[in-house]
């Protein structure tokens, strides 16, 4: 397999459902680096190798080491994909009514929320047995 092939499936993956030109925009926002969006996009489709400098920016900006961009193909969630799922949890009108009361949260709060959906993970856990 093409090996550009394989880093430009794991970018887009790091892109999730943002545009290039978003995407670009918030890997220099939040890592300092600037990358045209037309780069990101001929990575993705493997018609420009990435360099190194701008592998280095997505993976920081992803959460990930350098090296997962070159590992076998497995659908794996990165941190920088989170706020792609959360979008339509954080459009619900009720979800919003209750943050708007309730920010800010204090750090005991934090704790307490977590605490919260950790139990959560591990009762789904405990369902799939």
């Amino acid at each position: 397999m093409d090996i550009r092939r394989v880093v430009g499936r794991k970018i887009d993956q790091v892109r999730g459902n943002r545009s290039y030109a978003a995407f670009a925009k918030a890997i220099e926002k939040s890592i300092g680096v600037t990358i045209h969006p037309t780069s990101l996009q001929k990575y993705v489709v493997g018609e420009r190798e990435c360099s190194h400098r701008n592998l280095k920016a997505i993976a920081d900006f992803a959460g990930m080491p350098v090296s997962w961009f070159f590992e076998p193909e497995v659908i794996q969630e990165t941190p920088a994909s989170y706020p792609n799922r959360l979008v339509p949890l954080m459009n619900d009108p009720q979800i919003i009514e209750l943050l708007g009361e309730l920010l800010p949260f204090s750090e005991q709060e934090k704790d307490g929320l977590l605490t919260f959906l950790e139990a959560i993970k591990l009762r789904r856990k405990e369902k799939k047995k």
